[in-house]
């Protein structure tokens, strides 16, 4: 490996680390209440592909999502492309974030504080919130793209596209 190449990954690793915080999944909004961002499941999945697909449209040509990038290199791009996306897809996110994250509290009041704190949240929130997401979901956003590819390729191959 040339040194050109290990101060690349060196680089990336860096990187990956100040976007790609380490962390159980919660995260502390700036008015102090936690949530949780769980994992993505179909409705989770379906409510970031309404953000991506209304959102980032216009951008999808410029930030490719690469399935063979090291994964590193993939969440940046993909954190990219949801930040990118909010300013088209306003209600989009605001939904999705609804959906993807889960109050950290058990008491009726602070419940309700939280909920009334996403319905317009604050930007380093949303950030933040994104942020945890990509560093739980970005091998599995990967993986998924590669065996989606893998299925295109082969429905090509006999044909069926």
């Amino acid at each position: 490996m040339s040194d050109k190449s290990v101060n690349k990954s060196a680089d990336l690793a860096e990187e990956a680390g100040t976007i790609l915080p380490e962390s159980d999944g919660s995260v502390t909004l700036l008015n102090g209440f936690k949530v949780t961002v769980n994992r993505l499941r179909l409705r989770e999945f379906l409510a970031l592909m309404k953000v991506v697909t209304r959102g980032a449209s216009p951008l999808m040509a410029q930030i490719q999502l690469n399935s063979t990038d090291d994964t590193a290199e993939f969440a940046k791009n993909f954190l990219s492309l949801l930040l990118f996306s909010i300013p088209e897809a306003e209600d989009e996110i605001v939904d999705f974030i609804r959906v993807v994250v889960t109050p950290e509290a058990n008491d009726p009041s602070t419940l309700l504080d939280i909920e009334a704190s996403l319905d317009n949240p604050d930007l380093e929130d949303v950030v933040a919130i994104l942020e945890r997401l990509v560093a739980q979901e970005a091998d599995s956003v990967q993986s998924l793209g590669k065996r989606l590819s893998n299925l295109f390729n082969l429905a090509k191959k006999i044909g069926q596209v």
